[in-house]
């Protein structure tokens, strides 16, 4: 449990961060929602960047749109994309236009 709440802290860093470069998100949104979408991706639910083809792994539906920052911020911590792209988010010419 310990170790979620340090990955919950590190992760709303990223989000500040996404949203300082990016000039706009909702960082309400994306911190009310970080806890349970790190519980999910870090704990229960069966998905990784390895069994993405798998059609036994879980999916995930998020319909909270203001809160993208925070599970793109999680999916790049569980290493489906490299952190690193997290430096354009939603800017101009991004991969990741949210």
């Amino acid at each position: 449990m310990e170790n979620l709440k340090a990955i919950s802290y590190e992760l709303r860093r990223d989000v500040l961060d996404v949203i300082y470069r990016a000039g706009a998100g909702h960082i309400g949104g994306d911190f009310s929602v970080i806890d349970i979408l790190v519980t999910l991706y870090y704990k229960h639910m069966n998905v990784s960047p390895e069994t993405m083809n798998d059609p036994n792994r879980d999916r995930f539906v998020m319909s909270k749109g203001h809160s993208v920052e925070a599970l793109y911020s999680v999916l790049a911590g569980r290493g489906f994309f490299p952190k690193s792209d997290l430096e354009t988010f939603s800017q101009f010419k991004s991969k990741y236009i949210g």
